[in-house]
């Protein structure tokens, strides 16, 4: 596992950035290793050892260390910073600049004959339908990674990195709610069952985060307190 090691660490510098301020930024970097553990558990999984299902693990696991790296050539052709590159590029445009990098960087020596395949694990980890079971795993472990506290963590910096608040946090819940996106991803968009439950359980847990978000954002906690008047600035 040398190889899969020093693609880690590829992988961790290129998502690794500074901010203007010279701060260093290392949240993209932590959620492509909780992407990349979910896989590897995903891959452990009963209902897929128990059928006998074979998995190219360093595949696998290549692909989850970067599939995210396109950031980093988006953000030179776009001369775009970093954080503005990730708030503009997202699904399979991101895949594929993910997969240019890979070529264009002559990754190809740490993958060696395998670079094709990691590339197409990348490339239909974006397609419900694909056949391939490390693209089934690493869709479902980055889905799984988009919902629960975790979840919560990159809405909040995609949302803050565009100078938006808790209000417009809460108004992208309540649209996807309406438009019923969560029900459709959580319905259709896992490929085994028990990440599937999983999801729903960690769902439960972001309702009532933004149950007590709305509480305390519009002050409803003080309804059943006797105030002197009940208007309130808005």
């Amino acid at each position: 596992m040398e190889d899969l090691e020093r693609i880690r660490q590829l992988a961790k510098e290129v998502l690794t950035f500074q901010q203007p301020s010279g701060q260093t930024e290392r949240w993209l970097w932590e959620k492509t290793l909780h992407i990349a553990r979910n896989a590897d558990l995903i891959s452990k999984l009963p209902e897929l050892t128990k059928k006998g299902e074979s998995v190219d693990t360093f595949s696998l696991l290549a692909a989850a260390y970067l599939s995210d790296c396109g950031y980093r050539l988006y953000s030179r052709i776009k001369e775009r910073s970093f954080s503005e590159a990730v708030t503009e590029l997202r699904g399979r445009q991101l895949r594929e600049y993910s997969v240019q990098f890979i070529r264009e960087k002559q990754t190809t020596s740490l993958l060696g004959d395998k670079t094709d395949y990691i590339c197409r694990i990348i490339t239909e980890s974006e397609s419900r339908a694909s056949p391939l079971l490390e693209a089934q795993i690493l869709s479902d472990a980055r889905l799984l990674d988009e919902i629960g506290a975790l979840g919560l963590l990159h809405e909040f910096r995609r949302y803050f990195l565009q100078g938006k608040g808790a209000g417009a946090l809460l108004d992208g819940w309540d649209r996807r709610i309406e438009y019923r996106y969560w029900d459709a991803r959580l319905k259709e968009g896992f490929h085994f069952q028990t990440v599937r439950q999983i999801a729903q359980s960690r769902f439960a847990a972001m309702e009532q985060y933004f149950r007590q978000l709305r509480n305390e954002y519009l002050g409803q906690d003080f309804q059943n307190i006797e105030l002197e008047s009940f208007k309130t600035i808005s």
